[in-house]
């Protein structure tokens, strides 16, 4: 490749819009009661049906939080524990029971 010496650039994170996360979920047969826009811009909240409601943060790629979604609610299963909010805004996922 013909790098530039001194400058690193960034790939820029792709936003999750509500359609990309949409399709993601629908992909990995998330089957979602809502999907909405936050009235704070950087949110959408989606309710899984007979399930947790979500937090996905639009500043955050769709398909990484539905794969972190998945593995949590994965592991919450071998548990056997009901969440009821699952928030992905954070580096850290944040689970409420």
């Amino acid at each position: 490749g013909s790098e530039q010496k001194g400058s690193i650039i960034r790939p820029v994170p792709e936003l999750a819009t509500k359609n990309d996360l949409s399709k993601v979920l629908s992909d990995k047969n998330f089957i979602m009661e809502s999907l909405i826009e936050g009235s704070s811009s950087g949110i959408i909240i989606g309710k899984i049906k007979n399930g947790p409601k979500v937090y996905f943060a639009k500043e955050k790629e769709a398909k990484w939080q539905v794969v972190s979604l998945e593995l949590i609610l994965n592991k919450l299963t071998i548990d056997n524990k009901e969440p009821t909010l699952i928030d992905l805004r954070f580096d850290q996922p944040i689970v409420k029971f």
